[in-house]
């Protein structure tokens, strides 16, 4: 994929879909067998908004790790950079928060929101 996202709108609509889908923590997606409609972490709604898929862009033999967002679209690094956990590296950002800082669903959906509505670096 060529094209660039702009990370305020793939941060509001992952809000989006975390209201829609519900919440879970330690998994990208809650059942691998319905990834339409399973319960997803801060990392499995953004691979959900980028890639249609919670799990992540799936490769020729059909695997998909769910980590590869961040190094394809390194534009979303400020969706990252929200969560108040940056590190070097914007997954490990998301899960940290999602995993074990977060306190629920909500605490996730503002910190999409932050980022939604924060002004871009120059």
């Amino acid at each position: 994929m060529t094209a660039r996202l702009d990370y305020r709108e793939v941060a509001a609509k992952a809000a989006d879909e975390i209201e829609r889908r519900g919440w879970t923590r330690g998994t990208l997606g809650s059942n691998r067998s319905d990834p339409e409609n399973c319960q997803v972490c801060a990392l499995g709604a953004v691979n959900a908004v980028v890639y249609g898929n919670p799990f992540g862009e799936v490769d020729l033999w059909g695997y998909s790790d769910g980590h590869s967002t961040f190094i394809d679209f390194p534009e979303l690094t400020p969706i990252a950079e929200s969560f108040c956990a940056y590190s070097v590296d914007p997954v490990i950002s998301l899960t940290n928060v999602n995993d074990s800082i977060a306190e629920s669903a909500k605490d996730v959906i503002d910190r999409f929101h932050q980022a939604a509505n924060s002004v871009p670096a120059s």
